[in-house]
């Protein structure tokens, strides 16, 4: 049985979380992966992404990286732009990161990513158009940016073939418009006032 989103969420035991103990946890997160009970990985630490990239069949089980309330710019998490040589690696979700736009750059030099997932991060259009490198994109969700994120800035990914593209913002973007940049894409999108980010 491989561990979904609902385990993290309801059983965050089952979900190991690396980075933030010692080698022995490491070794427990590197090992479930083996085994094929973690497809997930949160915050993943140096030793992990180095081992990922030394043993293919490992990494090649791992499908999702979740990055959680990371200074993307700090030192400590230099090792997450390795990420980028991850084959098989399918999604990364951020979720309350700083610095966004940093991690991108490398990042966008991906060839297997089909979805990215930011949630109240500090993505802007600078980032935008990193994720319009990532020729292999089908699924982008963006929400809680704080008027980080324009139309001018989504146009930059009308290359892209995105089949299913989620807006949670602060700015009004009429799905019109939307609709010219992803013409055959499901598109959904909520309009939160910015009161509601306070």
């Amino acid at each position: 049985m491989r561990l979904a989103l609902s385990s993290y969420l309801l059983y965050p035991c089952v979900l190991i979380v690396s980075g933030c103990g010692g080698p022995s946890q490491d070794d427990q997160a590197l090992s479930a992966v083996r085994e094929g009970k973690l497809s997930q990985l949160r915050n993943p630490s140096a030793l992990v992404v180095k081992q990922l990239l030394h043993d293919s069949e490992v990494a090649g089980k791992l499908s999702d990286v979740w990055l959680i309330h990371l200074d993307l710019s700090a030192p400590e998490w230099s090792h997450l732009a390795d990420l980028s040589k991850l084959a098989g690696l399918q999604s990364v979700h951020f979720f309350f990161t700083q610095n966004t736009d940093n991690l991108l750059e490398k990042l966008a030099e991906n060839s297997t990513l089909q979805s990215l997932d930011f949630s109240d991060t500090d993505l802007t259009d600078a980032g935008l158009a990193n994720v319009a490198r990532l020729s292999t994109l089908q699924e982008l969700k963006i929400e809680f940016t704080k008027k980080r994120i324009t139309l001018e800035g989504l146009k930059k990914l009308k290359p892209l073939q995105i089949k299913e593209f989620h807006l949670a913002s602060d700015t009004p973007i009429k799905s019109s418009r939307l609709r010219a940049i992803f013409p055959s894409c499901e598109i959904t999108t909520d309009f939160i006032p910015s009161e509601s980010f306070e």
